[in-house]
C-alpha cells in the first residue's frame, strides 16, 4: 500500500508556494513542526507580529472585537462592559497580547489601529511571507514598494467613501436620524471592512512608547508620564476612583444627569488618567497616587501629579502603611467633600426659585402667599440665589438639621401642590432645571446621606481606605 504524500518530501519551490497560502498563525506552527520547515520558513520578527495580530481576533486569545459606528461614535459593547475586561491587543514592540488598558485611546480606537470587523480584508489576511534565499534585499524592497503602491491605489476609493460617510452623517444622540440611516450605515460598514486595521502592525503599548521616548515632551509631568484612558459611563465618580469599595446606587435611586440635553440618563461619563510610577516602574490608575480629579482636569493646567509621583505601594515601602492610609483617606475625603458640595447645591437651589413663585409680583403662586408665610417662613436663606456667597455653608446647614427639615418641607409642598395648585399652573412651574430638582429631590437626598455615611466611616476607620488601596490593589494597569 502506498504511503501518503508528506509535505516534507515536496520540492522546496512547491513547498514555498504552499507556505505563501497559509495564514500567519499556521505559518509559525509549521515552522515549529520540523527542522526542515524551520530552515525553510525562518520566521522573522514581522511574521511573529502578524501571528499576534491574527490571534487578537480570536475570542479565546484576544477577547471581543468592538464594533465602531462613525456616525455617532457609538461602540458596541460600550466601555466598562464586562467583556472589555478580557479584551487584548497586540503590541508590536514587546510582542505580547496585552490588556486594552495598556494602550492609549488612539492605539486601539483609530481607524487604522483598531481591530478589523469580521469579514474584513485584514481579518481574512494571509501571510506575507516570502523565501529570502531566492531574492536579494534590493529586489524585495522594490517589489514591496510596488505592492504597497498598488494596494494604496486599490483602497483609495474605499478610503474616500469612508471619509465621506464619517463627515456627512454625524448625528448627535439627541437628534432624529435620517430616513436612510440604515442604508448609509451599511455602505459605511462595507467601506470600513476594506480600510480598517491597516496600521495595527505599528501599535505599541504605553510602556514601549515610554521606552521609545514618546512622553518626553510632557514637560509639566516629565517625572510622571500620563495618558488618557477610556471614558466610562458610571452612576458617579466613586465607581471609577474606588471600584468595589462601596456598593453602587440602586438604579431606582440614581439622580438624573443633564436631563435637558439628553432625557433620562442616570449615568455620567467619567474620564481618568494612567500615570507611570518611576519608583517601581509600573503604570497605575491616577487614583493610586491619591489624586481624585474632576472631569475638567487637564494635563496642562495641573501639575500636582508631579508632586505625588510615588504610588501607594512605593509610599508604603518608604513611610509605612499608616502613612498610606492617612494620605489616601485625606485625599478621598477631599474628593468626597467636593461631591457633597454639588449635591447640596442640587438639593437647595429649587427653594429659591420656589420662593420667587410665591412672592414675586408675577409669581405663579402669588395667590398662595399666605400658605408660604405660614409654612416656609423659616427658609430665610432662600431669598437669595443658591450661588450667593452670603448664604451660610450649605453643607453645614444640611448636616446639622437641614436635610431632615428640607425633606419635611418637601413632603409638605407635595401635599400642597396635589391639593391646591391646578395642573396648568404646576406645568408652567415644572420646567427646565426646576423640573429636574422636583423629580430627583429624593434621589439627591439619599445620595447626600450616602456620601455623608461614607465620609463618617473613613474618619472613624483610617485604615479602611488604606487596606483597600494596598491589599486589594485595584489600580494596577501594567
Amino acid at each position: 500500500m502506498a504511503k501518503g504524500l508528506s509535505l516534507s518530501t515536496l520540492p522546496v519551490e512547491i513547498l514555498c508556494d504552499i507556505i505563501t497560502l497559509v495564514d500567519p498563525i499556521t505559518l509559525i506552527s509549521l515552522s515549529q513542526t520540523s527542522r526542515q520547515f524551520r530552515d525553510t520558513i525562518k520566521p522573522s520578527r514581522n511574521d511573529f507580529v502578524q501571528r499576534l495580530l491574527a490571534l487578537e481576533l480570536i475570542p479565546e486569545n484576544g477577547g471581543i472585537i468592538p464594533l465602531f459606528r462613525a456616525r455617532d461614535s457609538h461602540i458596541e459593547p460600550p466601555f466598562g462592559h464586562p467583556d472589555w475586561d478580557r479584551n487584548k491587543y497586540t503590541c508590536s514592540g514587546c510582542l505580547k497580547l496585552r490588556s486594552h488598558k495598556c494602550f492609549d485611546n488612539h492605539s486601539i480606537l483609530s481607524l487604522k489601529t483598531r481591530k478589523p470587523p469580521p469579514g474584513s480584508s485584514e481579518a481574512c489576511k494571509l501571510t506575507d511571507w516570502e523565501p529570502l534565499e531566492f531574492t536579494t534585499p534590493g529586489a524585495r524592497w522594490h517589489r514591496r514598494q510596488k505592492l504597497a503602491a498598488e494596494k494604496a491605489t486599490r483602497l483609495a476609493p474605499f478610503q474616500q467613501r469612508y471619509r465621506a460617510y464619517c463627515a456627512g452623517l454625524y448625528t448627535p444622540p439627541w437628534n432624529f436620524l435620517p430616513d436612510n440611516a440604515e442604508e448609509i450605515d451599511s455602505r459605511g460598514a462595507e467601506a470600513e471592512k476594506m480600510v480598517c486595521g491597516l496600521g495595527r502592525h505599528k501599535r505599541l503599548c504605553i510602556e514601549c512608547r515610554r521606552l521609545r521616548g514618546d512622553f518626553a515632551e510632557q514637560t509639566a509631568l516629565e517625572q510622571a508620564p500620563t495618558i488618557a484612558s477610556r471614558p466610562l459611563r458610571l452612576p458617579n465618580e466613586l465607581g471609577m476612583y474606588f471600584p468595589g469599595l462601596v456598593e453602587d446606587i440602586p438604579p431606582h435611586r440614581r439622580p438624573v444627569f443633564f436631563k435637558v440635553v439628553n432625557p433620562g440618563p442616570t449615568e455620567e461619563t467619567c474620564y481618568t488618567r494612567i500615570v507611570y510610577c518611576r519608583s517601581c516602574g509600573s503604570w497605575y490608575d491616577i487614583a493610586a497616587f491619591r489624586i481624585y480629579a474632576d472631569r475638567g482636569w487637564t494635563l496642562k493646567d495641573d501639575k500636582h501629579v508631579s508632586d505625588a509621583i510615588e504610588c501607594s505601594h512605593c509610599l508604603e515601602a518608604k513611610c509605612g502603611a499608616e502613612a498610606v492610609a492617612k494620605a489616601a483617606t485625606d485625599a478621598a475625603l477631599a474628593f468626597l467633600q467636593g461631591k457633597l458640595e454639588g449635591i447640596a447645591t442640587r438639593l437647595m437651589f429649587g427653594w429659591s426659585r420656589l420662593r420667587r413663585d410665591f412672592y414675586d409680583e408675577d409669581g405663579l403662586l402669588r395667590e398662595h402667599r399666605a400658605w408660604a408665610d405660614e409654612n416656609l417662613r423659616r427658609l430665610s436663606w432662600a431669598r437669595r440665589t443658591v450661588h450667593d456667597s452670603n448664604i451660610s455653608n450649605r453643607q453645614d446647614y444640611l448636616k446639622a438639621h437641614g436635610r431632615h427639615e428640607l425633606l419635611a418641607y418637601r413632603r409638605l409642598l407635595q401635599d400642597f401642590v396635589a391639593k391646591t395648585v391646578d395642573p396648568g399652573t404646576f406645568a408652567l412651574m415644572n420646567q427646565s432645571w426646576f423640573k429636574l430638582w422636583w423629580e430627583d429631590y429624593g434621589s439627591n437626598y439619599h445620595e447626600f446621606n450616602r456620601i455623608n455615611g461614607i465620609m463618617a466611616r473613613m474618619k472613624m476607620d483610617v485604615y479602611w481606605v488604606g487596606h483597600y488601596v494596598l491589599e486589594r490593589a485595584p489600580y494596577r494597569i501594567c
